[in-house]
């Protein structure tokens, strides 16, 4: 309602408008009658298709890989990671598919479903979907993650996201020096993390991380350095801050171990 008025006077200027809010644009008809007198659109990037999708269990018979990012919270960088990763790959000649699950990933990608205003029920149906609509010959899909398994508030999207697209890998995001969750509830050790989203998985595949993103941007160079090489000593992963370091030899890794 605060935000109205201001939406008003970019409709009288020419301006589309495209919102990621949980109200939706197009079900208020004064908006929509002011956007047709003005010729522009208004664009939700949160409602969900219809009719809602469910799940087929098409993970089966898929033809190529999906790399799902995961993370000990909310804004580890799971969205950012996928990005990235996926960018990394198309420059070696890879036909990979970004799927956003959020509003930011869709705006960016074009395409996705938003799954926090999915209802429960369909969460799974509707990412395996938009697995199902890729090309014949995409190489691998790249699932931007939402939540985490640990976090109260998100775990049910979290899990649907998992079920849905079954993924072959995973990669973890994490920020160091986090001690609580964005409910206020301590956030496990990394390992015991990581061994829950693969124990969910194990009655459908063995699926394996291929390796940890950091969020280091509260740390200096040295101290990111640092907890990168002691993580990925303790853990036995490669490890990086995917923004900050734009480490070569972490996409090497992941591109092998998928294209091997």
């Amino acid at each position: 309602k605060n935000s109205k008025s201001e939406i008003h006077d970019a409709i009288q200027n020419g301006c589309d408008i495209i919102s990621g809010m949980h109200f939706f644009l197009n079900n208020d008809p004064e908006l929509v009658k002011e956007a047709l007198k003005n010729n522009i659109n208004l664009i939700d990037l949160r409602k969900p298709g219809h009719p809602p999708k469910f799940p087929k269990g098409s993970w089966k018979k898929r033809a190529f890989p999906v790399l799902l990012i995961v993370g000990s919270d909310c804004d580890t960088g799971k969205m950012t990671t996928a990005w990235e990763i996926t960018k990394a790959l198309k420059t070696r000649n890879k036909n990979v598919q970004f799927i956003g699950t959020g509003q930011t990933g869709i705006l960016l990608s074009g395409s996705g479903v938003p799954i926090d205003a999915v209802v429960s029920d369909f969460m799974a149906g509707e990412i395996e979907y938009c697995i199902d609509q890729l090309p014949e010959n995409t190489d691998l899909a790249v699932i931007e993650g939402q939540g985490a398994l640990n976090n109260m508030h998100y775990s049910g999207v979290t899990l649907g996201l998992m079920h849905g697209c079954m993924p072959d890998y995973f990669i973890f995001t994490h920020e160091p020096k986090r001690e609580l969750d964005v409910t206020k509830h301590p956030i496990p050790e990394i390992r015991q993390l990581m061994n829950l989203y693969l124990d969910l998985m194990r009655p459908f595949k063995n699926s394996r991380f291929l390796g940890i993103s950091l969020l280091t941007l509260k740390l200096s160079n040295n101290l990111s350095k640092r907890l990168i090489g002691s993580l990925s000593s303790k853990l036995n992963l490669p490890v990086t801050d995917i923004i900050r370091w734009k480490d070569k030899k972490f996409i090497d890794h992941v591109e092998n171990s998928i294209f091997r």
